[in-house]
């Protein structure tokens, strides 16, 4: 009887994971970026997804530079597994606004939506805090749709938004790893900063589709942060059947203990 319970109970676990099998779209490192080439816009391919990855160097400003790997601000931070994507912008005329972009764009084929087979997108990287200097100093890093799906706001006060709503403060100098989801069958978000549970949930507009991740900085002194390891995956939603099944193998399991 204990073997038929345990058996159960496994074919629920190998019923959920074969329904929420991950299929990766984006996965990048930066150790194949030369350090201080110029901003690529140049095709990356993962998984068998081709997904375009892009970026612009600053617009304005007396001192501006926009670096891939370890250069700058960041120069032999230990941050990473390697080299790292670099954003930093310096402006030293007041009043000037100053922006360096990064974004990784999936092909339309790749866009999800609530009509995608997978309905549900992480989004996960690694980030390093440098500075953020004067009153509009500003990271953000934005999952767009049509124009936009969510979004996150870091402030010069280290304080971090999600959608607006105020979440937690970073401290500078530290590195975090990060991941967004967002459940297009429920139009849930979630957000997590190295924990088990989120730290955020709300809602977005699943009417908008997610097609790519945007970082970039935004001040009137100086911006600094690295980003390294981005991946994007999708899963399927579980169906039914199966989270019950699941469930019923967990109690099998319970009753099994118990005797």
């Amino acid at each position: 009887m204990r073997m038929r319970t345990c058996l159960m109970s496994g074919a629920a676990v190998l019923a959920l994971s074969a329904t929420s099998q991950a299929a990766v779209l984006f996965d990048v490192d930066f150790n194949d970026i030369v350090v201080g080439a110029t901003p690529p816009s140049v095709a990356a391919t993962s998984g068998g997804t081709t997904t375009q990855l892009s970026g612009r160097a600053p617009s304005s400003g007396t001192s501006a530079l926009h670096a891939w790997g370890q250069t700058g601000a960041l120069a032999g931070s230990s941050f990473g597994d390697g080299n790292f994507l670099e954003l930093w912008d310096e402006v030293t005329t007041s009043n000037v606004s100053n922006v360096a972009s990064v974004k990784f764009k999936l092909n339309s084929a790749d866009v999800v939506s609530t009509t995608s087979t997978d309905k549900i997108v992480t989004i996960s990287w690694d980030m390093i805090m440098d500075d953020l200097e004067g009153a509009a100093g500003n990271i953000f890093l934005n999952f767009r749709g049509g124009p936009a799906v969510s979004g996150i706001l870091i402030k010069s006060t280290g304080q971090l938004r999600v959608d607006n709503n105020i979440v937690e403060t970073l401290a500078f100098g530290q590195s975090y790893s990060m991941k967004v989801e967002l459940n297009y069958d429920t139009g849930v978000v979630s957000f997590w900063n190295g924990d088990v549970a989120p730290k955020y949930t709300g809602s977005f507009d699943t009417a908008k589709s997610f097609q790519q991740f945007d970082a970039s900085t935004s001040t009137t002194g100086q911006a600094a942060f690295g980003i390294d390891n981005v991946k994007i995956e999708t899963f399927a939603v579980p169906e039914p059947a199966s989270m019950a099944l699941l469930g019923l193998g967990g109690l099998a399991m319970l009753s099994s203990r118990k005797r």
